[in-house]
């Protein structure tokens, strides 16, 4: 499985989305408890089908290191193309910050 050098980039925006979402469901309602758990639950369900769904047919839409690295011990991915995923997936993390 050969992969474009684009797909990095979009594991990193997948990623970004995924963690800013769940992060701000988490803190902005958590004062209120409009949410709750089942409802940031939901956010998560939701948004992330929504970027596998606006993504996957690209990058695979890991945007999850535990994913990627289940693809590379199955032999799915070439190692340099997995730990390319791994870093912008946690670069993609970290923006969120």
């Amino acid at each position: 499985m050969n992969l474009n050098k684009k797909n990095y980039l979009i594991e990193l925006v997948g990623t970004f989305i995924l963690v800013y979402a769940i992060t701000s469901a988490a803190t902005v309602y958590s004062k209120s408890g409009q949410l709750g758990v089942i409802g940031i639950g939901l956010v998560h369900a939701f948004v992330l089908t929504a970027i596998v769904f606006a993504i996957g047919y690209k990058s695979g839409a890991h945007v999850n290191p535990a994913v990627t690295v289940a693809f590379l011990i199955t032999k799915r991915m070439r190692i340099s193309d997995g730990i390319f995923y791994v870093i912008f997936q946690i670069i993609g993390g970290k923006l969120e910050e």
